[in-house]
């Protein structure tokens, strides 16, 4: 922490603002967690282990399974929502001048929602924040984009397109973005 808070002053000397990448939905895969034995948090507090369907017309499997192999907390847990709002509040509290939400789409839009909140009434509404959501069929940038900005991987996919072995510059001429103005580019 006395490190982090040493490079959010020196940043903060040079005009740049720190965003903090913070990962809500689900833990790192790690064999001695295998059972998911995590040091403070129990069993109960994790969704169960089930395959996301990313076609089926609703967004269930994908705020209330497991993204791959990585363990996913269960947001609507009274013991998740306090640990990770202390966890903001710290980050906050070292000079922090916002949050990206990895996985954004993997929680309800009303928790992330109380999450933005809750940073907006620690730091009086001056955190900037945005959200990961990676658009499927189940999924879309509007879905979020009413709490915070979105990342726009529209728009990344196309450049990776252009620029991949047999991809085509001329296709940057008309680039596919979200139509948004909240996306983050």
């Amino acid at each position: 922490e006395k490190d982090l808070k040493t490079l959010i002053e020196k940043a903060h000397g040079c005009g740049m603002k720190v965003i903090a990448d913070v990962v809500f939905n689900h833990m790192a895969t790690m064999l001695e967690y295998g059972d998911l034995n995590f040091p403070g948090i129990s069993k109960e507090n994790f969704h169960p282990r089930c395959p996301i369907n990313y076609s089926d017309g609703n967004r269930d499997t994908e705020i209330n399974c497991w993204l791959g192999e990585l363990p996913d907390l269960d947001q609507n847990k009274e013991t998740v929502q306090l640990i990770q709002k202390k966890h903001l509040k710290i980050l906050l509290d070292l000079g922090i001048d916002g949050f990206r939400f990895d996985a954004a789409k993997h929680i309800s839009p009303d928790i992330v929602k109380m999450y933005i909140d809750y940073i907006d009434k620690k730091n009086n509404g001056k955190a900037w924040n945005y959200l990961e959501v990676i658009e499927d069929h189940d999924t879309k940038a509007e879905d979020y984009d009413w709490i915070a900005p979105v990342t726009d991987f529209q728009l990344y996919r196309s450049l990776k397109s252009a620029f991949s072995i047999g991809g085509d510059l001329r296709s940057l001429k008309q680039l596919e973005a979200v139509n948004n103005a909240k996306s983050i580019t």
